[in-house]
């Protein structure tokens, strides 16, 4: 027994337990957040702030993956500098087994500065329509090995982000902006 005003030692705490694996082991640890820049106007400046964004990952010691989705008027490649955009539609006969392989990825893209690397944009657009699934399948990669992802201008018609179905086309009228219109849907 101690005396009042007396300090005493504390029981031991144990130890706190050790943390689990999720239940899906294989599930990635670090995923990128995904940055759309999106608007139903043309010429508005899309791709520029994509390019800013991108800069700016980089000075902030960031790996910045860039894909340019534009499939008409790409032009992120010469904003960063490239001499000639790598076509991004090389993924659509590999992105039929259901995987993308590193060396597809890797032939794809462009390194156009530290920290900053591209994909697209399609050189022909009449392929657009079949790079949904390329996009998915190298946005599941490029989130697990970049820092951010930067899809320019506009995404396939819908893509899979972590099991929600997305499209992102959002047009409206800049005098009523109430009338914004993008789909969500878990799928």
């Amino acid at each position: 027994m101690s005396a009042a005003g007396e300090t005493g030692t504390l029981p031991p705490v144990p130890a706190p337990p050790a943390p689990t694996p999720p239940a899906d082991a294989a599930a990635p640890s670090h995923r990128a957040p995904v940055v759309c820049v999106v608007s139903g106007s043309g010429g508005c400046g899309k791709s520029t702030i994509v390019a800013a964004m991108a800069h700016a990952a980089s000075l902030l010691g960031l790996r910045a993956a860039v894909l340019d989705l534009d499939l008409m008027f790409g032009n992120l490649y010469d904003l960063l500098g490239a001499d000639a955009p790598h076509d991004m539609a090389t993924l659509i006969e590999p992105s039929a087994a259901g995987a993308l392989a590193e060396s597809d990825i890797v032939a794809a893209s462009m390194r156009v500065a530290p920290g900053v690397t591209l994909w697209g944009p399609v050189a022909a657009p009449e392929q657009a329509e079949l790079m949904a699934r390329p996009v998915e399948l190298l946005l599941d990669v490029l989130r697990r090995e970049s820092d951010v992802v930067l899809p320019g201008d506009a995404l396939p018609p819908i893509v899979d982000i972590d099991g929600w179905k997305i499209g992102v086309m959002t047009c409206y009228d800049v005098r009523f902006p109430e009338t914004a219109r993008s789909l969500a849907v878990r799928g």
